[in-house]
């Protein structure tokens, strides 16, 4: 679903693409180059499309899912050299392709043993963050990378089994994690360390928060978050500066369980 510039008060997509062939719960997704959405579409793997999108927009090429199964692709991002990293909730894994993608089938390596990784980010030193919802962390790899990279450092939620899936960092650095099985968003000051507390939250009755899924800023610096299933269903959208006491501005409408989201250029 797309909601075209500029997001104001909108309330519905401006338009939906056809589903993806082979997929099944678009996950993630994020912008590279300012040309490609690159998806992460579950069962059939990691699609690739050309911007700007429309109402008709199909993948340009798909680099499928990894077998066996249990697989299901569920997060994506791409660093500063534009290597894609996909993240696998049901394997637990994180590969790492490099580019170019538009040609790529296999990954040029693996980082195993995370438990139910969601969303992915890179901070601004190029280390990538991964919250991982079936361990309540959020763990930090720095480069570089390789198949026997394990985490430099882990910070748990406050509270169990919270379920850590959204992950974004704003201008200044603060790293925002939405807790989806207890409808929060944590913000985290840097430097993190394994003893990092939240400097506030984001919570309760009027912040609209029901099982928020993913985050992402735009370039002015407001907080997206895909929030909810059923009735809940839509895209909160909070204006800086945030606090405790943050309500969103606007509520983005007409999408059914939202995922991934990621505002283009």
């Amino acid at each position: 679903a797309a909601y075209p510039a500029p997001v104001g008060l909108a309330t519905a997509p401006g338009f939906v693409t056809p589903p993806i062939p082979g997929g099944s719960c678009v996950g993630g997704i994020t912008v590279e180059n300012g040309f490609t959405l690159i998806a992460a579409t579950g069962t059939a793997g990691t699609a690739f499309f050309d911007l700007p999108i429309t109402g008709s927009s199909t993948p340009v090429y798909v680099i499928p899912a990894l077998r066996p199964n249990p697989t299901f692709v569920n997060s994506v991002a791409t660093d500063a050299a534009g290597a894609l990293y996909v993240a696998d909730a049901e394997a637990g894994t994180i590969s790492a392709y490099a580019p170019p993608l538009l040609s790529a089938t296999a990954p040029a390596f693996q980082i195993t043993g995370v438990n139910q990784p969601a969303q992915l980010a890179f901070d601004l030193g190029g280390s990538l963050f991964v919250a991982a919802c079936g361990s309540n962390q959020i763990l930090r790899f720095d480069p570089p990378f390789s198949s026997t990279s394990v985490p430099a450092l882990t910070f748990a939620l406050p509270g169990a089994a919270q379920c850590p899936h959204g992950i974004a960092f704003d201008a200044s650095g603060d790293l925002f994690v939405a807790a989806r099985n207890v409808n929060a968003v944590y913000v985290y000051a840097p430097p993190f360390s394994q003893t990092s507390e939240p400097s506030y939250s984001i919570v309760g009755a009027f912040s609209l928060l029901a099982a928020p899924e993913s985050l992402a800023f735009d370039n002015v610096g407001r907080l997206f978050v895909a929030n909810g299933s059923g009735a809940t269903s839509s895209v909160l959208v909070f204006r800086p500066p945030f606090s405790a006491n943050s309500i969103p501005a606007n509520i983005l409408q007409g999408v059914t369980t939202p995922n991934g989201l990621a505002v283009g250029p």
